[in-house]
């Protein structure tokens, strides 16, 4: 019996890049993957109906983790496994600080993104996702509806690293604060992240998390990597990755996915049970 039995891998940076292009050589893989009987899964900090359509091109049955972990639900009956969502409340108060950083925020509702604006910031998110923002009046009219699955604010990179850090810290506990792309920093409620999202996935496909092999290359897959069996870190990856991954792989431009996902189905990596 094989080692591992779960691959869950990241989208973007880790199966693809800007240009949403996925290789023929890592869809070969993924494709010997699922067809020596194992389980292949999503998970993303995108929006769930932006994952659906990876997962209908790569064959993908399996609950898709989406929205930072925020959100599992199942391809096949479109229901939700698992949803965290950040109160109204929450949201508001961060997003008027973002906002005054001169951050464009954006928030997640009912798998749609809303926005006060359309801008290169709201457009640079929206193309990324293949989606469209709806656009509202005011963000205390928009919060007051009810909780949002998740905020994205966005602006440079520079920006983006001097704020991660430190709004982090002032709202431990309230809520999850990630740096997803070098421009996209992104908010989700406090126990919502990849890392308890794969060990919900896990159970409910009935395999040990350390049958799982988890791969990623940003800072918002760090919990992922530590909970999966085998962490593993794309060599492009975030420094914070880095430092705590299992196995670091090839980069994305060398096709480091498919690396691990051959060395994972030679006869070398696997062992009885």
């Amino acid at each position: 019996m094989s080692l591992y039995d779960v691959l869950a891998i990241d989208l973007d940076g880790t199966l693809f890049g800007r240009d949403l292009a996925i290789s023929r050589r890592t869809r070969a893989a993924l494709d010997a993957w699922q067809q020596a009987g194992r389980t292949l899964v999503i998970a993303t900090g995108r929006m769930y109906r932006s994952a659906r359509r990876v997962a209908d091109e790569l064959d993908v049955t399996a609950p898709i983790i989406c929205y930072q972990g925020a959100l599992v639900r199942s391809p096949e009956t479109e229901t939700d496994i698992w949803h965290q969502a950040l109160e109204g409340d929450i949201a508001l108060s961060l997003v008027a600080h973002l906002e005054e950083q001169g951050f464009t925020a954006l928030a997640f509702r009912d798998d749609q993104v809303h926005a006060l604006r359309d801008n290169d910031h709201t457009r640079a998110y929206t193309r990324l996702s293949n989606t469209e923002a709806q656009l509202i009046g005011a963000w205390e009219e928009f919060f007051a509806r009810g909780p949002v699955t998740k905020l994205v604010a966005v602006s440079t990179p520079e920006r983006v690293v001097e704020t991660v850090s430190p709004l982090r810290e002032t709202h431990q506990g309230v809520a999850h604060v990630v740096q997803s792309q070098p421009d996209f920093l992104e908010i989700v409620h406090p126990l919502a992240n990849k890392g308890i999202a794969l060990s919900k996935v896990c159970q409910l496909l009935g395999f040990p998390l350390q049958r799982s092999v988890a791969v990623g290359d940003g800072q918002n897959d760090i919990e992922m990597i530590q909970a999966a069996g085998l962490g593993v870190a794309m060599a492009q990856g975030h420094p914070d990755l880095l430092s705590v991954a299992d196995r670091v792989t090839q980069s994305l431009a060398n096709d480091g996915l498919a690396d691990l996902v051959e060395s994972l189905l030679r006869p070398s990596e696997q062992v009885m049970a």
